[in-house]
Formats: C-alpha cells, sequence, structure tokens
C-alpha cells in the first residue's frame, strides 16, 4: 500500500521522517496509519480545545458534538472560567495537556493495531508535532512529584509516573489532574486533581472513539456506550464523595 502524497503534514517532523527513514517500504497497516496520521492528529488537537470549552463550563447539561457529559461541581465550573478568561498562555496550556491525554488513548489503539510499541510511539510523536509543532519531551522528577507535568509535552511523562507512584490505579487521571491543579496555582490542590478525573476518562475515551473510526472504521457498540456512561457515572459518584470528605 502506497502512502498518499497528497496528505499536508507539517515540515520538520523528525518522528516521522525517522519512520520514513527506517520502516520502508510499508505494510498496509503503517501505510494506513500514516495517511491517517495528519487528518487525526489536527482532529485530536480540535477535539483538546472543544473538550477545553467544555472543561471551562462544566454545568452543560449537554455537551455538543456528542461528547461526553463531565463531572459539574460549582467549584471546578469556576477554576476554568477564570483560568480562560484571565491568560490565554493558560488556555493553550490547557489544550495542549488535553492533548496530551488523548494521545494515550490514540498510543492504545494504534499499538492494538499494529503490535509494535516502537512504532506506535513513533506515531505519537508524529502525531503531537503535526498538530502543534511541538517535539516530545519529558518531566524532570521534582515536577513528576511536585510541580506537575503541564510543560512536558506527549505521552512518555504517564510512563514516568507510573513507575514513581506505583500505587494510583488512572495514572493518567493523575497527572492531568496535578497538570490543571498546578495550571491554577496549586499542584497539590486535591480537589482539583479528584475532581478533573470523569472528565480525564471521557475526553479519553472519545479520542479512543475517533483513533478506532480512523484506523478501523467502527464505533463503538450500544453496550460499550451504555458501559462507560455507568462507568462516567460511578467515577461522578465516587469523586463527589472523596471531595466531600477532605473539603
Amino acid at each position: 500500500m502506497q502512502v498518499n502524497s497528497n496528505n499536508e503534514t507539517r515540515s520538520g517532523n523528525r518522528a516521522l521522517e525517522y519512520l520514513f527513514d527506517h520502516y520502508q517500504p510499508f505494510d498496509d497497516k503503517l501505510a494506513h496509519m500514516i495517511n491517517a496520521l495528519p487528518a487525526l492528529g489536527n482532529q485530536l488537537y480540535g477535539y483538546a480545545r472543544v473538550e477545553l470549552f467544555v472543561l471551562c463550563r462544566i454545568y452543560l447539561d449537554e455537551v455538543a458534538q456528542g461528547l461526553s457529559r463531565p463531572f459539574r461541581p460549582t467549584l471546578l465550573a469556576q477554576i476554568f472560567t477564570a483560568l480562560t478568561k484571565t491568560s490565554p498562555n493558560k488556555t493553550e496550556l490547557l489544550a495542549l495537556c488535553i492533548l496530551d491525554l488523548e494521545l494515550c488513548s490514540y498510543f492504545e489503539v494504534v499499538f492494538s493495531y499494529c503490535g509494535d510499541k516502537q512504532l506506535s510511539s513513533l506515531l505519537v510523536d508524529s502525531s503531537l508535532y503535526q498538530a502543534t509543532g511541538y517535539e516530545k519531551s519529558s518531566p524532570t522528577k521534582s515536577e513528576i512529584w511536585d510541580e506537575g507535568t503541564h510543560n512536558a509535552r506527549g505521552i512518555h511523562k504517564y510512563l514516568l509516573a507510573r513507575q514513581q507512584f506505583t500505587d494510583i490505579g488512572d495514572i493518567e487521571a493523575w497527572v492531568f489532574g496535578k497538570e490543571v491543579a498546578a495550571i491554577h496555582g496549586n499542584p497539590k490542590d486535591l480537589r482539583i486533581i479528584l475532581g478533573v478525573s470523569p472528565f480525564s476518562f471521557a475526553a479519553r475515551t472519545h479520542a479512543k472513539k475517533a483513533c478506532t473510526l480512523s484506523l478501523y472504521g467502527t464505533l463503538p457498540t450500544e453496550g460499550e456506550e451504555k458501559a462507560f456512561l455507568v462507568r462516567l457515572e460511578e467515577m461522578n459518584k465516587q469523586v463527589k464523595e472523596m471531595i466531600n470528605k477532605i473539603s
């Protein structure tokens, strides 16, 4: 299968250049993933910006374009509204953190599709650069533990955090929560860290749906959609209880 040269890719994409230099001739699966990469990378970043809009207006009952209903405590609605109104830089940083979160789902789907972790990582790095112009980067140990990883791009930070916090089940939600808390001003604010975990789950699920549709051409079954809603409701309840205990 040939790679479609009509796809517009951002120049200077070193991860993509590495794929062209070391993985040719492409088999059908790799060619399909590379063909899908420009549109899918841009789509995920667009979703990240829409998800940010949702996150900053958590009081909405229904979200446009089929996005899920995240957790909606008044505290978080006030926090995100304040962030987006006071600093465009913080708004952009939040969108980038959401994209990193979505790329976890991208990696999961791509790895399931091709079975190659190194290749999947390269495709994630390629998508990150395609969407944003940023290369992958890794946080320091102090950023993982104390300061927040919001300035690190890509998915390597989640692997590093998992090595540090072995007792945390959903490390992606924890890392993202600390990032949001850090952008707000206190990376150790448990109300924020816990409060955004249902949103983290919803954003990753939505990204996984988009990636699965792009690579497999399939959508979730009715049973899978119902299971997602049940899980989201359970998370909402658990988070409310935990926040009430620490407030």
